[in-house]
């Protein structure tokens, strides 16, 4: 009983402070409402049934959410138009735009020149989209295999840090490296066993590409200059840690840690004994960690201890999966931005102390 409430007053301790409120909801401001299904008379499905992305713009004065819909008209196609990408205003802390377009993004992302783009829905098309007419503005279609059915639902494009190439991943079973802004082929990169990959980050210097495969859930990296592929270990969701290493979670989910620990180190820096992990962040400065779980939860881990800093709640809705499906931090750290399988999107402000 006596652990029970000591738990409970650690949790207290960490979560309960003064100042703004820990937690913005975004999606729910947003207007969202349900509309009748074509054909189906008496039936409704709701316009946001799942957050693929979250993506910050250039100026770091607003957030792209992307939304999938799961009651559309079928592959490639929506049963009508629906709200696919909204933009929130960080400042004013609302939503200022709200984008339809016939299809599911599974990504959107900033171009360096101010550009809003989104991934296409089944196929390999990315969309410009013009922001201030809320419509799509352009279309480009991507290398990709035909028989590659996966593709649409997890493709990613990932940006290189400078902003000038992007790798493509889910259209085809080896990712694609672009040169921006015209979207120059490269070439494909090498392929490796399992499915995908079709997410991944790139190293600070940009030299190498990080992903993970599923079936088995297998670590690789990339040479960029080489296109010479490394097996890493076993594990899913790799980013660059401040020191430079490969982090990642573990095949059972249920830990993240260096993919090749030193001498004395675990692989299982972080564990957590309930609800899996979905994904993990390092901030921007690198002192700490925000982990999404399948139970829509974010931790916020001290990098350096693996001590949990503190922890944001969701209350999701009953029958639906609430996993936390994107993560990005504010560039001074301040705030989370978080989306989930539920539709629900959040700011969530750790108010960590400032480094000395």
């Amino acid at each position: 009983m006596w652990n029970r409430i000591l738990l409970g007053l650690l949790i207290s301790s960490l979560t309960v402070h003064a100042g703004p409120p820990r937690v913005t909801p975004m999606t729910e401001s947003a207007g969202l409402e349900a509309i009748p299904v074509k054909g189906s008379p008496g039936k409704l499905r709701y316009l946001a049934r799942s957050i693929s992305a979250v993506a910050l713009s250039p100026d770091g004065g607003r957030l792209a959410v992307g939304m999938m819909d799961s009651g559309g008209g079928g592959i490639g196609a929506s049963s009508a138009k629906f709200v696919a990408v909204l933009i929130w205003d960080v400042t004013a802390a609302k939503v200022v735009s709200s984008i339809p377009v016939d299809g599911v993004p599974s990504d959107v992302f900033w171009m360096a020149d101010g550009t809003l783009w989104a991934t296409e829905s089944m196929n390999s098309k990315i969309r410009r989209i013009d922001i201030e007419k809320g419509a799509v503005a352009e279309s480009r279609t991507l290398r990709a295999d035909e028989h590659h059915r996966i593709f649409g639902w997890s493709s990613r494009v990932i940006l290189s840090p400078e902003g000038k190439r992007a790798i493509v991943a889910g259209f085809d079973p080896s990712p694609s490296l672009y040169e921006l802004p015209d979207w120059k082929l490269t070439g494909p990169l090498t392929d490796v066993e399992g499915m995908g990959p079709w997410d991944g980050t790139w190293s600070r210097d940009g030299k190498s590409w990080f992903a993970s495969t599923i079936k088995p859930d297998v670590l690789y990296r990339w040479d960029i200059a080489t296109r010479e592929v490394k097996r890493l270990g076993p594990g899913i969701g790799p980013v660059e840690g401040p020191d430079g290493r490969v982090w990642a979670i573990t095949e059972d989910h249920l830990a993240f840690g260096p993919v090749e620990p030193k001498q004395e180190e675990k692989r299982e820096w972080y564990r957590t004994d309930d609800s899996k992990f979905t994904l993990a962040r390092f901030s921007p400065d690198g002192a700490f960690v925000a982990l999404g779980r399948e139970d829509g939860n974010v931790v916020v881990v001290d990098a350096a201890s693996g001590a949990w800093f503190t922890a944001f709640f969701h209350v999701g809705i009953p029958g639906k999966s609430d996993a936390v499906s994107c993560l990005l931090w504010a560039p001074d750290g301040s705030w989370i931005a978080a989306g989930r399988v539920d539709g629900s999107s959040d700011l969530l402000r750790p108010e960590v102390p400032e480094q000395k």
